[in-house]
C-alpha cells in the first residue's frame, strides 16, 4: 500500500486489511515522502504491519519498493484511500488457488464520496465493473503527470509522434480526423466522436489497408482521464475488435501506452523499435 499524506483515510484503509477474514498476510505500507502525521497514528502492535520508505519518488517507485520486500506467494494492491471488504483477500486467494492458470484477478468496486459521483469517477467505476469481454482491450494506467498534460498527448500531433506515430494528423473535435502513421508502414484512421478537455476522448479506429479486417472507423477507442495522487489515472478501452485482432492489438497498445506513460511524465521513451524495424 503506497501512501503519501494519507490524512484521515489511511487508518480506515489499514484497518480494512488487518481485519480481513484471511489473516495470514503482511501489509507493506510504503511511505512516499509524506509530510503529514497519518502514518505516526497507526497501531504498531500488529506485527503484520510493516513500514517501509520509498527508495525513489512517486507511486510506481513506491509499489516497486513494496514488491521487492514482499515475502508472500501472492501480492495484493490497494491505495491508501481505499477500503477492502472483509472477505476480499480470502475470495481472491481462493479463486487463484482454484484456477492455477490465472495469474491476475481483480474485483468489482464501489466508489464512495461525500457527493454523488459524476463525470470521470462515474465512468471509471462503470469501466472497472464491466471488464469481462475478451473482444475488448482494457487498460488502466497511472501516469505521473496532470490530466491536461496527458490529454495533450492524444490531441497534439507533435506530442503524439513522441509515443505512437512517426507522423500524424489530428483534428480533435467531434467529426474531426484521427490519422496516425504508426510505424512507417501501418496507417491508422478514424474520426473523433467525443472530446472533453482534460477528461475524455473517444474516436473510431481502423487501418487504411484493412489489416486484420479492420477498415477505417471499424472499432472504437475510449480514453478517460481522472486526477489521482498528483498524477492521472488513465483508463483505455478499445472495443469492437474481431477476435483474431485482439491479441495483436493488445500487444500493440501495451507497447505504446507504456511509451505514453514515459513521455507524458516528461521522460524520453527513445526511438520506437517497432518503427525502426518497419
Amino acid at each position: 500500500m503506497p501512501v503519501r499524506d494519507g490524512g484521515g483515510y489511511l487508518a480506515d484503509a489499514v484497518a480494512s486489511i488487518l481485519h480481513q477474514s484471511f489473516s495470514d498476510l503482511e501489509l507493506l505500507l510504503v511511505d512516499d515522502h509524506s509530510s503529514d502525521q497519518a502514518i505516526a497514528t497507526l497501531p504498531v502492535n500488529d506485527p503484520r504491519l510493516v513500514l517501509l520508505k520509498n527508495t525513489g519518488r512517486g507511486i510506481s517507485s513506491a509499489c516497486n519498493t513494496g514488491f521487492a520486500h514482499a515475502r508472500g506467494e501472492f501480492i495484493a494492491r490497494m491505495d491508501a484511500d481505499d477500503i477492502s471488504l472483509p472477505a476480499r483477500i480470502e475470495t481472491q486467494f481462493n479463486y487463484l488457488q482454484a484456477h492455477p492458470a490465472v495469474e491476475v484477478c481483480g474485483a468489482c468496486v464501489s466508489i464512495f464520496a461525500q457527493q454523488e459521483l459524476a463525470g470521470g469517477n462515474q465512468r471509471y467505476q462503470s469501466w472497472l465493473n464491466s471488464c469481462r469481454s475478451p473482444e475488448e482491450i482494457r487498460r488502466e494506467l497511472f501516469i505521473e503527470a496532470e490530466p491536461a498534460t496527458v490529454f495533450a498527448f492524444f490531441t497534439d500531433p507533435d506530442k503524439m509522434t513522441r509515443w505512437m506515430a512517426v507522423q500524424c494528423e489530428v483534428d480533435a473535435q467531434p467529426g474531426g480526423l484521427f490519422l496516425a502513421n504508426v510505424n512507417g508502414t501501418h496507417v491508422a484512421r478514424g474520426t473523433f466522436e467525443e472530446v472533453t478537455p482534460n477528461s475524455r476522448i473517444v474516436f473510431t479506429f481502423g487501418w487504411e489497408n484493412g489489416a486484420m479486417d479492420l477498415l477505417p472507423g471499424a472499432t472504437r477507442i475510449e480514453v478517460d482521464l481522472a486526477a489521482k495522487d498528483r498524477g492521472t489515472l488513465l483508463t483505455f478501452v478499445h472495443s469492437g475488435l474481431p477476435q483474431p485482432a485482439v491479441g495483436p492489438h493488445t500487444d500493440g497498445w501495451t507497447h505504446y501506452l507504456g511509451r505514453l506513460a514515459i513521455a507524458a511524465a516528461g521522460g524520453d521513451p527513445g526511438p520506437d523499435p517497432r518503427a525502426k524495424a518497419a
